[in-house]
């Protein structure tokens, strides 16, 4: 791919491809971006997620900070490449919703248990809601949604469960978000 980002190698490259909705042209356009925040030789230092959180459009979506825990380096606490054009991805009106509600199911499993509990549900309701609704309703749009007859386990629901549940529009409305 050459310029500031040759340090991507052809696997990885290939490897964006195919789990991102991004042609090797887009890729060119979304890396180029990113070179605007990591001016670092090819790119390797990597954006601060704090200057994540300030780029127009993602500073307003509390939601996308989950996101960006995700993909940045635990180690640094910077997102390089992969990571930018993975959150990119992800957020893609081209990404497939079943993948946008695995991804989204994975930003609140912070634990890794692969299901989510009360308390991380309501924190994806709250922020898929916004101030729509209030934590009275909240809570009962939670507790509703645990006590569901088609959950396998109630109280806490796996990741095939809230593909199912979760409806759509509110992950358009609010995981929607296109760099291109």
């Amino acid at each position: 791919m050459g310029g500031k980002w040759s340090h991507l190698s052809a696997q990885d490259v290939e490897e964006l491809r195919k789990d991102t909705p991004f042609d090797e042209e887009d890729l060119k356009q979304i890396l180029n971006r990113y070179a605007e925040y990591d001016s670092s030789d090819k790119g390797i230092n990597g954006i601060d997620t704090n200057i994540m959180l300030t780029m127009p459009k993602i500073a307003m979506n509390p939601l996308l900070i989950r996101l960006i825990h995700l993909v940045k380096d635990t180690n640094t606490n910077r997102v390089h490449p992969k990571g930018y054009v993975k959150f990119f991805g992800y957020l893609s009106s081209k990404t497939p919703m079943t993948t946008k509600k695995t991804v989204l199911f994975r930003c609140f499993d912070l634990n890794g248990m692969n299901r989510l509990r009360h308390e991380e549900l309501f924190q994806v309701y709250k922020l898929m809601l916004d101030y729509a609704v209030d934590d009275d309703q909240l809570m009962r749009i939670v507790n509703s949604t645990l006590e569901h007859s088609g959950l396998k386990t109630p109280g806490e629901i796996v990741i095939k469960e809230f593909i199912q549940i979760v409806p759509d529009f509110d992950i358009l409305s609010k995981f929607t978000l296109d760099l291109l």
